[in-house]
């Protein structure tokens, strides 16, 4: 079986027509994240319009905020080297392009929501910091309360007795005595993608010259891949007119460095969604994968023409190119309820709800490229 045929197998309800497809919630992982696609999906079945969308994202983003899903999303997740929880999240609209975004929120645990009233009662598509949260509380009237538990506050205890490793700090000569030591991190020097994959996407640089960037560490490492490093969920709503809008939330890195702000409430990052073309939202190294664009380019792709899994196939491999080492993936959706994903170098799994399925219905994803991945160049669903 060539490529083009197993694409074409990927791109979901194929005998299905486009109104029986929509409505369609797309999101990111599977577990207890099921919970946020069939929220959404309730709303969703029930609204019509911008408001409907937008409460369909926000109820289902909300429910894995305040429900921890993973254990990571939300308060109480990973803390920055500092051991304070902050947040970022964004909403965008695909029929005006209207966005609003947070990013490290502090103290407010409805980090979408936010987000939201950002969209809608400003003039600005992101706010941060302290500021944002002035924001949220004085101008939106939400609480102001710690995002702190008792497990995060262990886990950065336990983080410090370990030297505060691993870390996101590099090329620091001095300043040696504190915590994190500021030491620059080995070159990398491992290539993850088969010669086959390298040859299909390219290779650019000498990778023996780029550090590694990875939320998930080296193999072995207490942060190699787990579910506890899924701390963000992506959600893309179709809803039954075949309109737009897509959602972003997460408490970012485990350890990051103060002031930090990743590739979520970033639209194009994040996610994005055109109206009359489908939508993307993404996960994994938003450090890396913020300078790729990557969920604009996907959805760029379906408009000239490619299905929605050859269209996050080309982005994963695009940034492969570049950052062979590095771990994400993405989620696509056209605007008539067709659905694909890819991943490099991570175990993605994903869910969906439309009146195509039976429920919520759940996928995994092998990843392209390294050695976690199976038989097999091509990314296969299950």
């Amino acid at each position: 079986m060539n490529l083009f045929t197993i694409i074409g197998v990927l791109v979901y309800y194929p005998a299905v027509s486009f109104a029986s497809a929509l409505p369609l919630v797309l999101n990111t992982w599977s577990e207890d994240f099921t919970g946020a696609t069939r929220t959404a999906f309730d709303v969703i079945s029930q609204a019509t319009g911008r408001g409907g969308r937008l409460d369909a994202l926000e109820q289902g983003l909300n429910f894995c905020e305040l429900h921890q899903c993973g254990g990571s999303v939300g308060f109480g997740g990973h803390s920055d080297a500092s051991g304070e929880v902050t947040l970022d999240a964004m909403v965008m609209d695909g029929v005006t392009h209207d966005v609003g975004g947070v990013g490290g929120l502090r103290r407010v645990k409805r980090a979408v929501s936010v987000a939201r009233g950002v969209l809608e009662h400003t003039n600005h598509s992101l706010l941060v910091g302290e500021a944002a949260t002035r924001f949220a509380i004085d101008f939106l009237g939400f609480e102001e309360e710690s995002l702190s538990t008792p497990e995060s506050v262990e886990e950065q205890a336990a983080w410090v007795a370990g030297g505060c490793q691993p870390n996101y700090y590099r090329a620091f000569d001095h300043c040696t005595s504190s915590c994190p030591p500021y030491v620059l991190q080995a070159p990398g020097t491992r290539e993850s993608g088969t010669g086959q994959q390298m040859e299909r996407w390219g290779r650019v640089g000498r990778e023996e010259h780029r550090p590694r960037y990875s939320p998930y560490v080296e193999e072995g490492s207490r942060q190699q891949q787990q579910p506890s490093n899924h701390d963000t969920i992506g959600m893309v709503v179709v809803d039954q007119e075949g309109e737009l809008a897509c959602g972003v939330t997460t408490n970012g890195l485990g350890h990051k460095v103060p002031g930090r702000v990743g590739d979520s409430p970033v639209p194009g990052a994040g996610c994005y969604v055109e109206r009359g073309v489908g939508g993307c939202a993404c996960t994994g190294d938003g450090d890396v994968m913020m300078r790729f664009s990557p969920s604009a380019r996907a959805v760029m792709g379906m408009e000239a023409g490619m299905a929605p899994q050859e269209a996050a196939e080309a982005v994963v491999g695009s940034i492969a190119r570049y950052y062979p080492d590095f771990r994400g993936g993405v989620v696509c959706a056209d605007a008539g309820g067709g659905v694909g994903a890819a991943a490099w170098n991570l175990r993605l799994s994903f869910s969906t709800q439309s009146p195509a399925t039976e429920g919520v219905q759940v996928y995994s994803v092998t990843p392209l490229g390294g050695k976690r991945g199976r038989a097999g160049d091509v990314a296969r669903v299950s």
